[in-house]
């Protein structure tokens, strides 16, 4: 008969915790996990875009803080869709994604200091860059619904 100690089965048990914890493989979410979490993430951030709307021109400094609170808004949005770690074979997309946030919230940035400053051409540059990253944007978008 094989005698297990009770100093082993506790080593046994902690181990095997640990490697529960830290878990298998590389870490990634299923698709559904990233796809839930992306999707809040996004819900969180087009609300906040969605004040770019009732921007007043005709007061350019507060329209140019109201601008500044969605880059804020999506710059933290940033961070949290950094922190996912796509499935495998959506980690282009997610990367895609990713740069085509960060660009529009580039452009946010531009475009409160054009409207700060009142920069008719430098608002027409921003709103350009503005529409490119939100093609970019729904190409990663697509790209990752195709694949489902």
């Amino acid at each position: 008969m094989v005698q297990v100690s009770f100093r082993s089965m506790c080593v046994t048990i902690v181990a095997a915790a640990l490697l529960g914890v830290a878990g298998c493989g590389d870490g990634s979410l299923s698709k559904s996990e990233y796809i839930a979490q992306n999707n809040a993430i996004q819900k969180s951030a087009m609300a906040s875009m969605g004040s770019i709307s009732t921007l007043d021109p005709s007061k350019p400094a507060a329209a140019a803080t109201q601008v500044l609170a969605v880059k804020k808004d999506l710059d933290a949005a940033i961070v949290k869709l950094e922190a996912l770690k796509p499935p495998s074979d959506w980690t282009d997309e997610h990367a895609d994604m990713v740069k085509a946030v960060k660009s529009t919230s580039a452009a946010l940035g531009a475009l409160a200091t054009a409207v700060r400053t009142e920069d008719v051409a430098g608002m027409k540059a921003a709103s350009t860059k503005l529409t490119t990253s939100n093609v970019s944007f729904r190409a990663a978008i697509n790209a990752i619904n195709s694949s489902r």
